[in-house]
């Protein structure tokens, strides 16, 4: 069966091959060294702090691909037949890749694809934690919480100064849908604020319980580094 890279996948196969080999190097290692989680964010970051020469968007791009691409690793498929095939596809993307790049840089490539698949089981651990994350509709990405007085005015004389003034808060919470971005906002005041406060506390508070209870199973902790620990 031949292999055929996912559409949404090309784009960051082709920005990996543009990559310098010592920065594809720095990024396989970084990957390898992240402590798994379920926040693909986290390995973006990591990775972002040692090659701040590429964007956010860029990175998570090239992060999803190595992790989908190293999950070929659990069939049973001759890992040199799927690097073989994988070469031929990446070929195929344009049908004049083959005569702009050297037989050598396709070589070095072609290693750095079979080098991804036998990563060590870190790798493996962690692509399997986003990939189950990514099965979710929608992954939250960021929250902000923007504050704005709103005056009241006569409606006999609405060019006069405000008589009375309101608080109010919108709730903006950023998330990634398939590939795509997606924002949602809320309005919130005091009272919703305290409600949503109550509710992130319990959240954290389970959370405690639960980490605590899988450390004295002896269950390791797949996700974000807590505070304090």
């Amino acid at each position: 069966m031949a292999l055929v890279i996912p559409e949404p996948l090309q784009d960051a196969v082709i920005k990996l091959f543009g990559f310098p080999k010592a920065d594809r190097d720095e990024l396989l290692t970084t990957l390898k060294n992240v402590k798994p989680t379920t926040n693909i964010n986290t390995y973006v970051i990591k990775v972002g702090q040692l090659l701040p020469q590429y964007a956010a968007r860029e990175l998570l791009e090239v992060v999803q691909f190595i992790f989908s691409f190293h999950s070929l690793s659990d069939t049973d498929r001759d890992p040199d037949k799927v690097v073989k095939d994988f070469m031929q596809a990446f070929i195929s993307l344009d049908v004049n890749v083959g005569k702009q790049i050297s037989r050598e840089e396709l070589t070095s490539f072609a290693n750095y694809a079979r080098e991804i698949l036998l990563a060590s089981e870190s790798l493996s651990f962690g692509a399997r934690a986003a990939v189950l994350s990514a099965q979710y509709e929608r992954i939250f990405g960021y929250a902000e919480i923007f504050t704005d007085m709103r005056g009241l005015f006569s409606q006999q004389k609405p060019s006069s100064e405000p008589t009375a003034a309101s608080i109010v808060h919108s709730l903006k919470i950023h998330s990634y849908v398939s590939d795509e971005h997606e924002d949602l906002h809320v309005a919130l005041d005091y009272s919703d604020l305290l409600k949503l406060k109550e509710v992130v506390e319990r959240a954290l508070e389970k959370h405690k319980g639960l980490s605590a209870m899988m450390s004295r199973a002896g269950i390791e902790y797949v996700g974000p580094v807590e505070e304090g620990s």
